[in-house]
């Protein structure tokens, strides 16, 4: 795989969060490139004239007012909190873990 390539590919990785050492780099060149070239592929169809779609199905998304109501009965919803605090429900801690 080419420098240029090899600096595309770790490139994307990053962006993608991940951590790729050269020899990763390298044995994922190939697939790199493969998904790389069904992008041109993409690139070259002519879609002058299509109309552009939200998604694969004409559904319509299903929406309702957001509308204040009673949620139902307090002590009920909290009974099966795995871990309460007073009236809320305890969660374990996710931000400024491991730094």
């Amino acid at each position: 795989m080419p420098e240029s390539k090899l600096d595309l590919l770790q490139k994307t990785a990053e962006l993608a969060r991940l951590e790729l050492n050269d020899e990763q780099a390298r044995a994922l060149g190939p697939q790199f490139d493969a998904i790389l070239a069904h992008f041109e592929i993409l690139a070259a169809v002519d879609v002058e004239g299509v109309p552009p779609t939200r998604g694969a199905t004409d559904l319509a998304d299903v929406r309702r007012q957001d509308l204040i109501q009673e949620s139902g009965p307090f002590e009920a919803l909290l009974a099966n909190a795995p871990d309460r605090q007073g009236e809320h429900y305890g969660v374990p801690k996710t931000i400024g873990e491991g730094e």
